[in-house]
């Protein structure tokens, strides 16, 4: 990536780290309070396969409200284009706050 992007590149150790996630996923250092959330295990839940029988076990937070977060805020992209472009039919979706300082 640092070959093709140069000094845009997300890295741990440039300018301005990337914030580590693990192993091969990092955050743009724009985002500290999306990473506080994912390190206490509070970001981005959501679930793969159906519900086991009489479980409460279900999405806690709608992963578009975070792209959507995320993208107005740090793109400034418009909410109108987010819920009728991005993500089609998502106007009851609200963007998430908070995510990028």
């Amino acid at each position: 990536m640092a070959r093709l992007r140069g000094d845009n590149a997300l890295t741990l150790d440039g300018k301005l780290p990337a914030l580590n996630l693990d192993d091969f996923f990092a955050l743009n250092p724009a985002m500290p309070n999306l990473h506080r959330t994912f390190e206490a295990r509070e970001a981005i839940t959501f679930t793969l396969a159906p519900r086991p029988k009489n479980r409460d076990l279900k999405p806690t937070t709608d992963l578009r409200a975070v792209l959507k977060g995320a993208l107005r805020d740090h793109l400034h992209a418009e909410e109108k284009a987010l819920a009728q472009t991005v993500f089609p039919g998502s106007e009851a979706v609200k963007p998430m706050t908070g995510l990028v300082d």
